[in-house]
């Protein structure tokens, strides 16, 4: 169980800590497609399951749980790390910055509202940004289309 739950959730907080997504409105049905694929595929090529007993439905309930959260990682990541599309360059200020230290150091910028966003909102940024940057500067929003059409974008300075 172990084997399949510890790398699903390193791959969606890996995605989720690189990738600032304008929306996740299209991350949810290719994500599940996925996820349905790779459950029919554990279930036939795996005779164990005879589904007679709630507790077979019940496994079968975690381990596409576990398969949705891999799944949705692998779809965030894909759609940003071979995006090919052409940058569109926004500017946003920064209001307010904040480092979380604990087993992963991460940087965060709050924007104010920007085109493509109306609320402000905070986002992760690398630590060369970071260091660059400060409160009332404005940074420089690298905006893409998404392999699968899932906005995202990049903060740089």
């Amino acid at each position: 169980m172990y084997s399949i739950l510890i790398p699903g959730c390193v791959l969606l907080l890996r995605a989720l800590f690189d990738y600032n997504l304008i929306e996740y409105t299209n991350v949810w049905t290719p994500a599940i497609l996925t996820t349905m694929l790779a459950l029919f595929v554990a279930i036939i090529g795996n005779r164990e399951f005879a589904f007679e007993t709630a507790k077979d439905f019940f496994i079968i309930a975690g381990i596409a749980v576990f398969f949705f959260i891999y799944s949705t990682g692998v779809v965030i990541i894909l759609n940003c790390y071979y995006d090919q599309s052409a940058a569109q360059i926004f500017q946003a200020k920064i209001s307010k910055k904040r480092m979380d230290e604990g087993m992963h150091t991460s940087y965060y910028f709050e924007l104010l509202p920007w085109e493509k966003q109306t609320e402000s909102e905070e986002v992760v940024v690398s630590s060369d940004v970071y260091e660059q940057m400060n409160e009332g500067d404005i940074a420089t929003l690298y905006y893409r289309k998404g392999e699968f059409d899932i906005p995202w974008f990049e903060v740089g300075k």
